[in-house]
Parts: structure tokens; C-alpha cells; sequence
């Protein structure tokens, strides 16, 4: 397998890695550690999900749980949410054109990651019967 030449060269500490479509594992190594030197907060947001502000509403009898406006959220609300679109925004920074392209139109940074790792590694029945076919 050839070197990731350009990722050597591009290596910083205040930018991160860049994925350009090749040597995908490298790179996810990497943006882990970049986004977890920035903010442990931000690499939660990408693997457990980001929070959703909600509130609940009576009718009558029923109580429901809506999610909240923008105009809603509250002081404790808002920190919360902006960890996801720090997250959108360093993933996005390190994607080429293409990848760009890819992750578009996804709206959590979880959902870019879990296209990304889809696109390069497969689902996870894909990359268990990649092992099975390693092991046997």
C-alpha cells in the first residue's frame, strides 16, 4: 500500500487531516485525535449524537415532548447545540471537494461520520463478512 504522502505534508496542529478519498483508515485515526485535542465534547457529539433541545407541552390530559425552536432554547441549551455544528464544521474542514460533495447534505456531525466510515469501511455486515472471508 502506498504512504499517505499528502497527509504527511499536511500535517498541522491547528488544521485537520484531510481526507481526499484515499487512505481513509489514516485519516479517521487521525481526526479522532485532532477532534479530541480540540473539545472531548465535540468527538461525544459525533459518536453518541447531538442534543436535541426539547420541552413538554400539555393538551388537556396528554403530555407531549416537542423539540424546541431556536427561539426557545435557553442559555443552558445553546452551548449544547453548538457542539454539534463545531463538530459539523472540523469534519467539513477536513473533507476534499468530493467527500464534500458526499456529506452535504447531512445535518449532525454523527451522520457525517457514520457516512464517511459507510462509504470507506461498509456497514457493519459488510465488514464482518470481509473478516470472515480474512479469517477463513
Amino acid at each position: 500500500m502506498a504512504s499517505p504522502l499528502n497527509q504527511q505534508r499536511s500535517q498541522s496542529s491547528t488544521r485537520p487531516p484531510l481526507l481526499d478519498g484515499q487512505f481513509y483508515r489514516y485519516w479517521k485515526i487521525r481526526m479522532r485525535d485532532y477532534l479530541m485535542a480540540e473539545d472531548i465534547e465535540v468527538w461525544n457529539v459525533i459518536c453518541k449524537g447531538h442534543y436535541v433541545p426539547t420541552m413538554e407541552v400539555k393538551d388537556g390530559e396528554v403530555t407531549r415532548v416537542i423539540s424546541k425552536t431556536r427561539q426557545q432554547y435557553s442559555d443552558s441549551d445553546r452551548p449544547l447545540v453548538q457542539k454539534n455544528h463545531k463538530a459539523m464544521k472540523l469534519l467539513k474542514c477536513g473533507l476534499s471537494v468530493n467527500e464534500y460533495d458526499l456529506i452535504s447534505s447531512c445535518e449532525s456531525a454523527k451522520e457525517i461520520w457514520d457516512l464517511l466510515r459507510i462509504t470507506y469501511e461498509g456497514s457493519e455486515a459488510i465488514r464482518k463478512s470481509k473478516l470472515d472471508l480474512f479469517i477463513t
